[in-house]
């Protein structure tokens, strides 16, 4: 049973305690596998988002209302989530300028960079796709690190 100190707590404050709960008790019944090449790159750059943020870092939208802007469709949370994950397994940094108002940006590690030329293709064969679903796209992989 909760102790009254508890039940006495701001609706804001019982949000997080929850969720902070909720998030910790979570245990995977499959563990990822992440010994196939294919699923660790999926690991770190799969996500609705991902790929089009770090396209979009690397074309100098850095700072997070930039990124909200050219990703309209996205839910500034889930852009914060998946900008968090990026930064997590070290594709992205961000800094923190001391300054007021707060100024945050975000930037390709080396890590990061070394994707580009992945997420060029992928970028370049979506294109392809759009422009003519019926026929197959063609890529030309030395392009790929322009």
């Amino acid at each position: 049973m909760q102790s009254d100190e508890t039940l006495n707590l701001p609706n804001p404050q019982k949000k997080r305690i929850l969720q902070f709960i909720l998030k910790n008790m979570y245990e995977r019944k499959i563990p990822k596998d992440l010994t196939c090449g294919m699923a660790m790159t999926m690991e770190i750059i799969g996500g609705k988002w991902k790929p089009c943020l770090i396209l979009d870092i690397i074309n100098g939208f850095n700072r997070p209302s930039e990124l909200q802007r050219h990703n309209l469709k996205a839910d500034r949370r889930v852009l914060n989530q998946q900008l968090k994950e990026l930064e997590e397994h070290g594709i992205i940094y961000k800094v923190i300028y001391a300054e007021l108002p707060l100024r945050v940006e975000y930037f390709l590690t080396d890590l990061g960079n070394s994707l580009v030329p992945l997420l060029k293709l992928m970028s370049k064969w979506g294109e392809q796709y759009n422009l003519a679903p019926h026929k197959i796209p063609v890529l030309n992989f030395s392009e790929s690190a322009d």
